[in-house]
C-alpha cells in the first residue's frame, strides 16, 4: 500500500493563487488528502473554497491565528502518515508528493523532506528558490541556492538541515515524537523561522532531514511579486518584526551555550548593525522587537529547559553552515 499524505495548506486572503496551487495537488499521482485552513480571509476566499472545494476539508478560522497555530490545526485534524506544509503560492510538479514520500520511505530516521523549488510560475522560471533550509554563523536562515540559474543546475540528493516551510513533508511519528502536545510548529512565532525552530528541535531529538532533487515545484513567493509591481504592502513591517524577533526567540530556545558563546562576534555584530539601521530608517521598530522578545522570554525559556530535559546533546550548527 502506498503512504497516505495529507497536504495542508493556509489561507490568509490568497484567492489569486488557491485556483492553480489546487490544480496541481488534485493532479498528483500519489493522491492526497487536502485541508485549508482560512485565517478569516476577507478577499472572498473563505466562500470560492466553499463552492469549489468538495474533495477537502476547510477550517474556517474566525480570526488570523497565524501560520504557525493554522497549521497545527490542520495536522492535529489529520492521521496521514506524511503531512505536506504547502503555501498557497506554490504550484507542484505532478509527481512531487510520490518522489518525497518514497525517499522518505526508504529513509526510515528522516523526520522531513524537501525537493527542488524554482522561483516564479511553471513555464516561467528561471532561477531557483529553495533546496533545503541552512543556518549562517549569524543565526539566520537561508534557502539554499535561492537565486541560482535554474539553467543547468544540478545537485545530489542528500542530508540537509531542514526543509523550507513553503512545501515541507514531514513524517507523522516525528511531529508527534517532537511535539506530543501538539504544537508541532511554536504558535509563538506565529509565522517566519517556525520552520527552522522545528528542524532545530527534530535534529536535535535524532531525526534527519533530506533533499530529493526531482521532486520540484514552483514558488511564485507573493510578497516579492508585490514589492515588484509597486503595490504598497501595509504587513510588510509587521513581517519585519516578525523576522527580526523569532530570529532571536529561535537562538534562544535552540541554541547551545557553547555555540553561541563562539558565534558571540558574528551574532552581536549583525545585531549591533541592525539595530543601528533600523533606529535610523525605523525607530519604532528598533524599539518594539526587543520588548517583543522579552514579553516571550518566559514561554521559550520553558520550551527550552522541556528540550534540554529530553536531550541535552545540542546539534553543532558548524556542521551545517553552508559555504
Amino acid at each position: 500500500m502506498p503512504p497516505s499524505v495529507t497536504v495542508s495548506i493556509v489561507n490568509y486572503n490568497h484567492l489569486r493563487h488557491l485556483p492553480e496551487c489546487l490544480r496541481a495537488i488534485r493532479a498528483q499521482t500519489l493522491k492526497p488528502a487536502i485541508l485549508v485552513t482560512d485565517n478569516a480571509s476577507i478577499d472572498g476566499s473563505a466562500a470560492w473554497l466553499q463552492e469549489h472545494g468538495d474533495d477537502l476539508e476547510l477550517i474556517l478560522n474566525h480570526e488570523n491565528r497565524g501560520f504557525a497555530a493554522a497549521h497545527n490545526e490542520a495536522f492535529q485534524r489529520s492521521t496521514s502518515d506524511f503531512v505536506l506544509a504547502l503555501n498557497c503560492d506554490v504550484v507542484l510538479a505532478p509527481d512531487f508528493l510520490e518522489a518525497l514520500a518514497s525517499a522518505m520511505t526508504g529513509a526510515p530516521q528522516a523526520g522531513s523532506a524537501c525537493g527542488t523549488l524554482y522561483l516564479g510560475s511553471p513555464g516561467a522560471s528561471d532561477r531557483l528558490d529553495s533546496t533545503g533550509l541552512f543556518p549562517d554563523r549569524f543565526r539566520r536562515f537561508h534557502d539554499r541556492d535561492h537565486g541560482r540559474p535554474a539553467s543547468g543546475f544540478s545537485r545530489p540528493a542528500g542530508p540537509i538541515f531542514g526543509p523550507s516551510g513553503s512545501a515541507a513533508l514531514y513524517r507523522r511519528s516525528m511531529l508527534e515524537d517532537v511535539a506530543p502536545d501538539g504544537e508541532y510548529f511554536d504558535e509563538d512565532f506565529f509565522a517566519y523561522y517556525e520552520d527552522a525552530d522545528l528542524a532545530w528541535r527534530s535534529r536535535r531529538l535524532g531525526w534527519e532531514s533530506i533533499y530529493v532533487p526531482e521532486a520540484r515545484g514552483w514558488h511564485v513567493h507573493d510578497d516579492l511579486s508585490r514589492a515588484r509591481s509597486g503595490r504598497r504592502d501595509a504587513g510588510a513591517t509587521f513581517r519585519q518584526l516578525l523576522l527580526i524577533r523569532n530570529r532571536h526567540l529561535c537562538l534562544l530556545k535552540n541554541d547551545s551555550s557553547r555555540e553561541a558563546l563562539r558565534d558571540l562576534p558574528w551574532i552581536g555584530g549583525y545585531d549591533l548593525a541592525l539595530e543601528v539601521y533600523l533606529l535610523l530608517r525605523k525607530p519604532g521598530l528598533a524599539f518594539r522587537w526587543p520588548r517583543e522578545v522579552m514579553r516571550l522570554l518566559p514561554p521559550m525559556q520553558r520550551k527550552r529547559a522541556n528540550l534540554l530535559e529530553r536531550s541535552p546533546a545540542a546539534v553543532r550548527l558548524s556542521d551545517w553552515r553552508l559555504p
